[in-house]
């Protein structure tokens, strides 16, 4: 009984190491064929990367060529491609539909634009005017005044040539305010009368007429170098003569009320 489970014994631990032994022999095999896959593998992978170098090397060359290319064709053609372009552009343009709203929106700006400026140039009209009107006005208020003085106002060398008939030239310094004064609203109230002669003025501070100032007067000039003016002095002229000669501011208020 001994030596049976004795040799039992020894049948089981063989089967065991054998057992052992072919798996140890499964897997250095196993080993061996995953290095020859790696290798195999690595092999692979060096072709595909030769292969992407000389294949991007063929693309870098061929678009190197066709650059070259398209060089000579632009210098050639741009022209033609730039009136293509824009041709293709305004068709794209035409054919792109406006939206509604923004063409309300921009038909609404345009008409507010125009009225604006409708009612800009009405106004600059109308201001234009009435600036002419009134310098017009103005202009001829200016020329009615100003003929007035002329008018009224004469050089002591024109006395004598006032036009045939009746007139009167009054004489005396309008430096003297009093004077001056007083003399300006006896001419007033003199024109305001119903029937009264056509009566000038001459400024005896002039220098024009200052070379006619004398301390004695001469009543009965011939003509305007024989005048000699001392003081106020009224004259009547009756067909370019003297025919009144009154002196004094008293006696002239006298004649003209």
């Amino acid at each position: 009984m001994a030596n049976k489970k004795n040799t039992e014994k020894n049948n089981k631990s063989k089967n065991i190491k054998e057992e052992v032994n072919s798996s140890k022999k499964n897997i250095n095999k196993e080993n061996k064929a995953s290095k020859n896959e790696g290798n195999n593998l690595k092999v692979a992978k060096n072709k595909n990367t030769e292969k992407k170098k000389v294949n991007d090397e063929a693309n870098t060359n061929k678009s190197k060529v066709d650059l070259k290319e398209g060089k000579v064709v632009s210098k050639k053609e741009t022209r033609k491609l730039n009136k293509e372009l824009k041709k293709e552009r305004r068709k794209m343009a035409s054919r792109v539909p406006m939206d509604p709203e923004v063409k309300g929106k921009i038909i609404l700006v345009c008409i507010i634009i125009i009225i604006f400026c409708a009612f800009y140039f009405l106004t600059l009209f109308i201001t234009k005017d009435n600036t002419k009107s009134k310098s017009s006005s103005n202009n001829s208020s200016s020329k009615s005044t100003s003929s007035n003085i002329s008018y009224d106002e004469i050089l002591l060398g024109r006395s004598f040539s006032m036009g045939d008939g009746e007139y009167l030239v009054i004489y005396y310094d309008e430096s003297n305010e009093d004077i001056s004064s007083e003399i300006s609203s006896l001419i007033s109230t003199y024109k305001n009368k119903e029937s009264h002669l056509t009566i000038y003025s001459v400024n005896m501070n002039s220098p024009f007429n200052s070379k006619y100032v004398s301390d004695e007067s001469n009543h009965n000039p011939n003509n305007a170098s024989e005048m000699k003016i001392n003081g106020p002095t009224l004259v009547k002229f009756n067909n370019n003569k003297v025919e009144d000669y009154i002196e004094g501011f008293e006696d002239i208020s006298n004649y003209l009320s």
